[in-house]
């Protein structure tokens, strides 16, 4: 008999001290909308060219203005992609032509 009791004690939901129920709200309040937030035809472009500049100008808006800052930060990536291969064309060219040079072909 002490056995059913304790499985209906524990069965039972704990009892709060505040009974009262919550107001929870329906659904959560839209994101606010910056309507300043458009693609920067300029930040884009300065981006590209000055990669460190777009990510710099990505960390410190992408709060106020995500697309904006989304917009820089594709241009940064995409001018720093575009840098390193132009490098390493530049590089070859300048091997390529160092020696054919010491091959005695341009002289």
């Amino acid at each position: 008999m002490e056995n059913n009791n304790f499985e209906q004690q524990t069965n039972q939901a704990p009892v709060t001290e505040n009974p009262q129920p919550q107001y929870q709200q329906p659904y959560p309040y839209p994101p606010q909308v910056n309507p300043n937030d458009k693609k920067s035809t300029g930040l884009n472009i300065l981006s590209f060219f000055i990669p460190l500049v777009g990510l710099i100008l990505y960390l410190t808006q992408k709060d106020q203005t995500p697309i904006k800052a989304k917009a820089c930060g594709k241009a940064a990536l995409i001018g720093f992609i575009v840098g390193i291969v132009f490098s390493i064309i530049y590089v070859v060219f300048i091997f390529a032509l160092a020696g054919s040079m010491a091959a005695g072909g341009l002289m």
